[in-house]
């Protein structure tokens, strides 16, 4: 549908048609690895280590996703899949990766998962990274593609996905 009002994860012109919410992915993942947990524990963090990671990898993930969600502001698009793509944002943190957002919820589901010392996160984060890329990235790229052709395009040749 061209007014974008049909089921999730429909492609249509006007949104990229993604397989679910972002932070909604993340959280499952999340959710999953905690509830794993109490089936059988998995510790992975030593003690002087768990909670200095917990705080860098915090931090950095609030530093990269601010500086996307204000370079979103300030292109004066939307943020939300489920939304139109009104500019394509190119500038601050997206000279150095297309996905800050993604970088920044990654991030911060290592930071939990140094937080719950848990190796679960760890072993769920390789299939969460894969339904993001196929799910939510793949299909944000081909919109993005079809809504704004060559300038995508170049700025696809210039910046990685991740970093």
């Amino acid at each position: 549908m061209a007014d974008g009002g049909g089921p999730p994860g429909e492609l249509d012109d006007t949104t990229a048609g993604v397989i679910a919410p972002p932070p909604l992915i993340f959280a499952g993942f999340a959710a999953a690895a905690h509830g794993l947990e109490y089936w059988r524990a998995a510790a992975v963090f030593e003690a002087s280590v768990r909670w200095p990671a917990t705080a860098v990898l915090f931090a950095l993930a609030a530093a990269i996703g601010i500086s996307a969600l204000w370079q979103f502001r300030r292109e004066g698009t939307n943020f939300r899949p489920d939304r139109p793509a009104l500019a394509l944002a190119t500038g601050g943190i997206y000279r150095y990766t297309r996905n800050p957002m993604y970088l920044a919820a990654t991030l911060g589901y290592l930071a939990l998962a140094a937080a719950d010392n848990n190796a679960w996160f760890l072993l769920l984060m390789w299939p969460m990274l894969a339904l993001i890329n196929w799910g939510v990235i793949g299909r944000e790229e081909r919109y993005l593609e079809r809504r704004f052709g060559t300038p995508y395009s170049d700025y696809c040749h210039r910046v990685r996905r991740w970093l």
